[in-house]
């Protein structure tokens, strides 16, 4: 129940995020916010947000600023954004140095991560597995909490990008509804060696005919025309033919399920049985965006590539 619940309150606040232009801006800091609990609470199972706290705060620092500089970045060519903000933004980049950091956010700021992380550790009068792994776990966040999850802005700022963001996400969601339904339901074979072992091959397989079908039903009814308040007339234009949408579909789920399983290792690793408790019913943010944090890269470059 806690799990309908939920659902019920933040699923039509991300929807208002992806389709309500004006809360563009707002879906942005979103999904900056998003980052920062993500790298937090992969902090918190590790156990090392006190004793390791100086990296814990460098880490933090940095995703912080990298995102802003990410986000201002794609900003910069979003044709729905604030025609002040964009010429400052383009104004910025058309200079030879501080147009670096929006143009080349992943080198400056990976490389910032990496030198800070060396010069706080330095002059430790000891060390021990819990620095290093903190290290890491530092620069696996960064990408895994930080650059990931900002590929979801920048989907959304992509022509067409909030209808292909808003399909990925129902992909991937119901996928994740119909295996936990139908796998408590009809699942007897345990996926052996999995690092999920609650999850079974009948709600596996389940999973990705619902995902599938759900996507095929919401395409054929932005085709129709239902969704125009949401996304436009264009919505009609750009929806995907039965045969697109079913691979569409089979490539989102299939990547949303990797994410799934992935974070799952990294639970079983620290003992977690959720990430965090920040969304009731659904554990943390990581429990929550897991399969749209693999998905959403992928996406992106699709869409960036006309692939889709």
């Amino acid at each position: 129940m806690k799990r309908l619940i939920a659902a019920a309150i933040f699923l039509p606040l991300l929807s208002l995020g992806i389709f309500f232009e004006p809360l563009a801006p707002v879906f942005f800091l979103a999904m900056i916010v998003a980052s920062l609990l993500a790298a937090n609470e992969l902090f918190i199972m590790a156990k090392l947000t006190v004793t390791e706290r100086p990296t814990y705060i460098v880490v933090m620092t940095v995703i912080a600023a990298a995102a802003v500089l990410f986000i201002a970045g794609w900003y910069a060519f979003y044709p729905e954004a604030n025609s002040q903000i964009r010429y400052v933004l383009m104004s910025i980049m058309a200079n030879p140095i501080a147009g670096m950091l929006l143009r080349e956010p992943v080198f400056f700021t990976g490389a910032t991560l990496i030198v800070a992380l060396f010069a706080v550790n330095i002059f430790r009068p000891s060390y021990d597995n819990a620095a290093i792994m903190a290290i890491m776990l530092g620069v696996f966040a960064f990408f895994y909490a930080g650059i990931f999850i900002w590929h979801i802005a920048g989907v959304r700022m992509l022509p067409h990008g909030r209808y292909y963001l808003g399909m990925m996400f129902i992909a991937i969601w119901s996928a994740d509804g119909g295996a936990y339904y139908l796998g408590k339901r009809f699942g007897q074979h345990k996926m052996s060696g999995s690092a999920s072992p609650n999850k079974s091959i009948e709600g596996t397989i389940a999973s990705f005919i619902v995902g599938t079908a759900v996507v095929i039903g919401i395409n054929q009814l932005v085709r129709l025309g239902v969704f125009d308040f949401a996304i436009g007339e264009c919505g009609r234009v750009v929806a995907m033919s039965i045969p697109k949408t079913v691979i569409f579909s089979l490539i989102f789920i299939a990547a949303g399920f990797i994410g799934d399983m992935g974070e799952s290792v990294i639970k079983r690793a620290f003992a977690a049985k959720d990430s965090g408790n920040f969304i009731l019913g659904h554990g943390g943010v990581l429990d929550r965006f897991d399969g749209p944090i693999i998905a959403a890269p992928i996406l992106y470059y699709m869409v960036f590539w006309h692939i889709l």
